[in-house]
């Protein structure tokens, strides 16, 4: 097995870019081991494959990069599991947000399949002494309850 990787295998292996590398140098978080004085190319001993997927794996969490170097750099386990329980939370929050939004959707979606159907019917049946202004009232004021859609 190799002691060293060069910029471009260690891409390699997590099927990334190797600018994405040069980026996380530049910020501090994954420094290579040598850096070669005289072309500048840097070799990254392979142990720090476990500090850049620990990197790749908190950006899936949606850290952003200040918070993974803070991880990265604290200085011990209970920093970590802070962290990692305050992101946790906040990914909570996020779901919450998104089911009620998926849930109002859906109600919108039913009551425009319940409209189409009404409105079919309407146009195949002849209603008495009904003026067709007042149906858009009554639907308008029921549109009025998706307000939340629309702010």
């Amino acid at each position: 097995m190799k002691e060293f990787l060069t910029i471009g295998e260690l891409a390699d292996i997590f099927d990334m870019d190797v600018q994405l590398l040069r980026h996380y140098d530049a910020k501090g978080l994954l420094v290579p081991q040598v850096r070669n004085s005289e072309n500048k190319r840097r070799f990254y001993h392979f142990d720090q494959v476990y500090p850049l997927a620990t990197i790749r794996y908190l950006r899936r969490l949606d850290y952003s990069l200040a918070q993974i170097k803070e991880f990265l750099h604290s200085n011990g386990l209970r920093d970590n599991l802070q962290m990692l329980s305050e992101q946790a939370e906040q990914m909570r929050r996020q779901s919450d947000e998104l089911n009620a939004m998926i849930q109002i959707i859906q109600q919108k979606v039913e009551f425009i399949e319940r409209e189409q159907a009404v409105s079919q019917r309407f146009q195949l049946t002849v209603i008495g002494g009904r003026k067709a202004g007042q149906r858009d009232l009554a639907v308008a004021g029921i549109l009025k309850g998706f307000d939340c859609l629309f702010t």
